[in-house]
């Protein structure tokens, strides 16, 4: 796949997520990390990765389709859960 992918950027890149603790409390923390985000034109959507230290892979995301806006699920932001 990664032979295929036209690159769009790579920059530096902050992830706001919530994580519940031991005691059942939500806690929001913030993953940095380096985002490569890039198409695949035979499937005419979006790919993008944030890795972490050491290279390590934080999060990944294939298949998305934009149109001036999300068109596809937000499988990291589900903001419309707090809706």
């Amino acid at each position: 796949m990664f032979d295929k992918l036209k690159n769009l950027w790579i920059d530096k890149h902050d992830e706001k997520i919530t994580v519940r603790n031991s005691t059942g409390k939500n806690n929001k923390i913030t993953i940095t990390g380096i985002k490569y985000k890039c198409y695949l034109k035979d499937k005419e959507d979006y790919t993008w990765v944030i890795s972490g230290t050491g290279g390590r892979i934080i999060a990944f995301e294939q298949g998305i389709k934009w149109n001036n806006e999300l068109l596809t699920e937000k499988w990291l932001h589900d903001s419309w859960l707090s809706e």
